[in-house]
């Protein structure tokens, strides 16, 4: 199973059980802390998202749009895109759509993740497909992000980046 992570200056990996535990516990009481230290791990994400409560997938769905910063919404957008409800993939989607600094950090993650390269060139990368090294490498590795059942952000990630790599493939 894949498992490396972002390569992120300030990555914030919740890793325990407890940890995980006492993270979807504050963020059910409304604690947007949890959110504000980082990038969070997308494993980090994946654990939170299968023990977030639906009183917590509310606060998330608020802080999603209304978060005071930018990694706020990304890491309450990361969270909340692992959950299968309708209200929540939609709203998934449509913040990936209208939130440019949102879209900006979760672009930039996906690549950073998939290709295991440095947050500055994941990020070059994200604004510019073109720009990738092995411009093949980036659309096999979006084209398995873009059929991810579990992750609408990965899947509106993946298929953003495959867009954008359609002229340089056709080469």
């Amino acid at each position: 199973m894949w498992r490396k992570e972002i390569k992120h200056p300030k990555l914030y990996a919740i890793t325990g059980a407890r940890a995980l535990d006492d993270a979807a516990r504050k963020l059910a009481e409304g604690d947007v802390s949890v959110l504000t230290y980082g990038a969070s791990g997308h494993w980090s994400d994946v654990a939170l998202g299968k023990r977030v409560s639906p009183v917590a997938a509310a606060n998330l769905r608020i802080w999603v749009t209304d978060g005071r910063t930018s990694t706020v919404r990304a890491n309450a957008l990361s969270i909340l895109a692992k959950q299968a409800d309708r209200e929540s993939i939609d709203l998934v989607i449509r913040v990936l759509g209208d939130d440019e600094k949102v879209r900006l950090l979760c672009l930039t993650s996906v690549v950073s993740r998939m290709l295991q390269v440095d947050w500055e060139t994941g990020q070059q990368i994200a604004l510019d497909p073109a720009s990738a090294p092995s411009p093949r490498r980036l659309a096999k590795a979006m084209a398995s992000e873009a059929v991810n059942p579990r992750d609408v952000e990965s899947r509106w990630c993946g298929a953003r980046l495959l867009q954008e790599l359609v002229p340089v493939l056709s080469r």
